[in-house]
C-alpha cells in the first residue's frame, strides 16, 4: 500500500499532488493542501484531511463540507469542544518519540507533518498491511523566502512561527524498520534528510 502526504510547505504544486494521487492507493492532506489535489474535471480527489488546531477547522470547515467528501481527522488537544460533533474523527495525541502504535492515538512531534505520517500508520493497519510505503510532498522544512507556504498567508491569528529544527528533530525518531514502512521524502524543496529522497516522476 501506498500513502501520500501533501503538506503545506512553499514547494507543493497543485501538478504534483495530482501526480502524487494518480501513484497512491490514498491521500492524506495537511490542513489547506486540500485544495490542491484535483481530477482532470476540476474535482477534488483526496481521501483525507488532517489539521491539528481547532482555529483552523474553524476557517475552514464550511468549504470542506461544502466540497470535500473523504474523512476528516484531528487530535484532541487545543480543543474545547467535541470534533466528531462537526463530523471529524478525533485522535488521542502525545509528543512522545517515534510512531504510536496503539490503535485510536498518534504521537503529534509537535507538528502536523509528524502526525500525518502516524495517522498514514494507523490507515495502513487498519488494512491490515504490514508493508506500507508513505510518500511525503510538501515538507519544505523551511521558508521559500518569506514564504511559508504554498498559497498566500491565512488570516492573522491562524499563522504561528514553525520551530523547523525542531520539527525534524522529532521525524528523525520515527523508526520506520521497527515498524516495517518506508518513508519518501518526494519533495521538490526541503531540508529533512531524515529520510531517503526522491524524485515524485520516478514513482
Amino acid at each position: 500500500m501506498q500513502i501520500g502526504i501533501v503538506a503545506s510547505g512553499p514547494s507543493a504544486t497543485a501538478e504534483d499532488a495530482k501526480k502524487l494521487s494518480e501513484v497512491c492507493d490514498q491521500v492524506i492532506d495537511i490542513n489547506d493542501s486540500w485544495r490542491l489535489c484535483r481530477n482532470g474535471s476540476g474535482e477534488f480527489v483526496n481521501d483525507h484531511i488532517y489539521g491539528t488546531d481547532m482555529k483552523w477547522w474553524k476557517y475552514a470547515l464550511a468549504d470542506i463540507m461544502r466540497d470535500f467528501d473523504g474523512e476528516l481527522w484531528t487530535q484532541r488537544v487545543q480543543w474545547n469542544e467535541e470534533p466528531e460533533k462537526l463530523g471529524i474523527n478525533c485522535l488521542e495525541s502525545s509528543i512522545d518519540p517515534d510512531i504510536c502504535t496503539e490503535p485510536g492515538k498518534i504521537h503529534t512531534g509537535s507538528n502536523s507533518g509528524y502526525a500525518a505520517i502516524n495517522l498514514a500508520y494507523h490507515l495502513s493497519a487498519t488494512n491490515h498491511l504490514s508493508a506500507t510505503t508513505i510518500v511525503l510532498l510538501g515538507y519544505d522544512m523551511g521558508m521559500d523566502g518569506n514564504r511559508r507556504h504554498w498559497f498566500n498567508d491565512r488570516p492573522q491569528e491562524l499563522n504561528v512561527d514553525s520551530n523547523y529544527n525542531d520539527f525534524m528533530r522529532q521525524l528523525a525518531t520515527i523508526d520506520t524498520k521497527k515498524h516495517g514502512i518506508e518513508i519518501l521524502n518526494a519533495s521538490r524543496r526541503t531540508a529533512l534528510n531524515c529520510f531517503p529522497l526522491v524524485d515524485l516522476e520516478d514513482l
